[in-house]
């Protein structure tokens, strides 16, 4: 292809923030977490399968987007987001093939994951599966980005709020790992100066409602402060669940968008498909 554009060599322009707990119930831990600063991307997974299957099956999803993404800095979008749908799809596999021959029901992980637009400071993409949530927070308002895989999501969308405060509710339609197939779900979003997202697993919104989420940014001014904050609500609810939360916050001054050109924007666009399809 022809010339392409000079690619962002740096994400340094986000900042990064995190803390898992195994909260007070629980004595392990099956959430992971990683933050990729200079490859601008961080994620959570939330395992699940009892006893050490769900603390693998978040291991193998942090480690698998961990490797695709790292170093990749300086390359396109869509290739990015390509490594990254990969990664997923053989997380899924690794998982599914290893309950299958441990007999593990119902091994599997969530995940949340922020991924910065490589060519584009003022975009980001984000994927999630499952019921880990990413919210921002923009001039004094919380909006939740995400929509939870689960049974009580589907209802709620058709418009039957009876199953909403059942245990029912809360199960996943879609986790990596429990079938012998995934689809993430994809989301590309603005990203305007000062917002700041929040990735989570459900151990922090089994506990606190939106309305403490914002209140936790409302009353800090800094990414370390809005965890503590929400450290202590979690707490004082009785933290039946590990938790896991990462800050992720924009400077108040974005880098202009990277010239591209045409042959370019194509290779890109060719990817950001091709990123939907499964590529063995």
């Amino acid at each position: 292809m022809g010339n392409q554009p000079e690619m962002n060599p740096s994400f340094a322009y986000f900042q990064f923030e995190a803390l898992t707990d195994p909260g007070y119930v629980r004595t392990n831990n099956e959430d992971s977490y990683a933050i990729l600063p200079e490859d601008g991307c961080c994620l959570v997974a939330d395992g699940m399968g009892g006893g050490s299957a769900g603390e693998l099956a978040s291991q193998i999803v942090e480690d698998r987007i961990t490797e695709a993404i790292t170093g990749t800095a300086a390359d396109s979008p869509g290739l990015r987001k390509c490594n990254v749908q990969q990664a997923i799809l053989r997380a899924n596999r690794e998982i599914f093939e290893y309950a299958k021959l441990h007999n593990f029901l119902q091994m599997g992980s969530t995940l949340a994951l922020f991924l910065a637009d490589s060519w584009n400071p003022q975009n980001a993409w984000l994927c999630h599966v499952g019921d880990s949530r990413i919210y921002r927070w923009r001039n004094g308002e919380l909006a939740l980005l995400t929509r939870d895989h689960s049974i009580g999501m589907e209802f709620d969308e058709l418009g039957i709020k009876a199953l909403e405060h059942i245990p029912a509710a809360r199960l996943l339609t879609r986790a990596i790992g429990v079938s012998a197939a995934i689809i993430p779900e994809w989301t590309e979003i603005e990203v305007l100066p000062e917002d700041r997202f929040l990735l989570c697993s459900d151990g922090l919104t089994s506990m606190c409602p939106d309305s403490v989420i914002a209140e936790a940014f409302q009353c800090s001014t800094g990414s370390s402060a809005v965890i503590q904050h929400l450290v202590r609500k979690i707490q004082a609810a009785g933290a039946k669940d590990n938790f896991t939360m990462i800050c992720c916050s924009a400077a108040s001054i974005l880098p202009a968008m990277l010239p591209q050109e045409e042959d370019a924007a194509a290779e890109n666009r060719y990817l950001l498909k091709t990123s939907e399809e499964r590529i063995d």
